[in-house]
């Protein structure tokens, strides 16, 4: 990707999947991380956009978001000029909490999948873009502006709102798929005669429907867990617990079948 012919004048913070990705779509050569970094974070304070990549897991239910909190807060003390944009998975309410160290925070979430973060980043299914300052989240926008796909220009609440819906509709998704399937079993009906269909379906996608994923039942990896039950923290609601409850079971079905 590219900025009017430029490339992206930034800094990634966090250069795990994410923030590796964010900096080969980008052409950014400068990156901090405990494990290894390129740049020190005056350097990467000296950068119009800084993109924040780092880990929010969650912890006895709740997001831990931290280390963000820290590094805007190191970062503010350096310098307030760069544009601060949030890449990770953060809890509505997030960016605004973050600008009180006096920087500009938009809210930039990323809809990658773990398996092809890369080319996820690079060419996007949708972009989404939050920010309060209505000319600094354009800039961030801006940075997309050779991207055919569908685009939003929001509040950071908004934006920090879609990605968990979208995460918690995908877990929805899933353990709706394995409940048909047990159905299916029990009355000796054809799920996959029902998942060819949903999947030609345009009301209702070809994604998610797969019973068996990486040799297991229902929902795993280092994403829709953790995002799931953080959102249920965050808003408490009947749907989301139930979700969380059936894919422990469907995930300790792995054995059984």
């Amino acid at each position: 990707m590219e900025n009017g012919g430029k490339m992206v004048d930034g800094a990634i913070i966090g250069y795990g999947a994410v923030g590796q990705a964010v900096a080969k779509a980008f052409g950014i050569e400068k990156y901090f991380d405990l494990k290894g970094s390129t740049a020190t974070l005056n350097e990467c304070a000296e950068s119009q956009f800084i993109f924040i990549c780092l880990p929010t897991p969650t912890v006895n239910g709740e997001q831990d978001r931290q280390a963000i909190v820290d590094i805007v807060k190191q970062l503010s003390q350096i310098s307030k000029t760069p544009i601060i944009v949030i890449r990770s998975t953060v809890l509505p309410g997030t960016a605004d909490y973050l600008s009180k160290f006096g920087m500009e925070i938009v809210s930039n979430p990323e809809f990658g999948s773990e398996d092809t973060m890369e080319e996820d980043i690079k060419r996007p299914l949708m972009v989404v873009v939050g920010g309060r300052n209505k000319q600094v989240a354009k800039a961030v926008y801006n940075l997309y502006a050779k991207q055919r796909c569908p685009k939003l220009l929001t509040d950071p609440v908004t934006a920090e709102t879609i990605k968990y819906a979208f995460n918690a509709w995908f877990g929805v998704k899933v353990t709706y798929g394995n409940l048909l399937y047990d159905i299916c079993q029990s009355n000796g009906g054809d799920y996959e005669a029902i998942k060819e269909m949903f999947e030609k379906h345009p009301w209702v996608g070809r994604n998610h429907w797969e019973i068996w994923h990486k040799g297991y039942r229902g929902f795993d990896g280092r994403c829709l867990p953790k995002d799931i039950r953080a959102f249920l923290t965050y808003k408490d609601n009947i749907l989301l617990k139930s979700v969380i409850l059936m894919n422990e079971e469907n995930l300790r079905k792995k054995d059984e079948e």
